[in-house]
């Protein structure tokens, strides 16, 4: 599995075909925004997997805390494809995109 934390936008990955790429990204899920993936990632090269939140830890009753939104790609046949991420609330245009190159290449 490789990992990408805090991308900014502009990373160019090399993942293999059946392996796994994980991005992680600070997010507030009590703000109603949420990472999001946006059009343009072709699903026959790379498929998103799963996407999930982990709440940092704090105390029991506070409030307001953040975390990371945890998105997991996997290789799925040869070539190049963007993937696109929106942090916006439901139904809003995103307010931060970032945009990943990724290159998908034979085991």
């Amino acid at each position: 599995e490789q990992r990408l934390t805090e991308p900014r936008g502009g990373e160019e990955i090399v993942l293999s075909a059946g392996n796994t790429l994980r991005i992680e990204l600070s997010a507030n899920a009590t703000t109603g925004y949420q990472w999001r993936l946006l059009p343009g990632m072709n699903d026959r090269i790379l498929e998103l997997v799963s996407q999930d939140y982990q709440s940092d830890p704090h105390p029991l009753g506070m409030t307001g805390v953040g975390g990371t939104a945890i998105l997991i790609f996997r290789g799925v046949e040869e070539g190049e494809t963007p993937i696109r991420l929106g942090y916006a609330r439901p139904g809003a245009p995103p307010d931060v995109e970032r945009e990943i190159a990724v290159s998908v290449i034979p085991r």
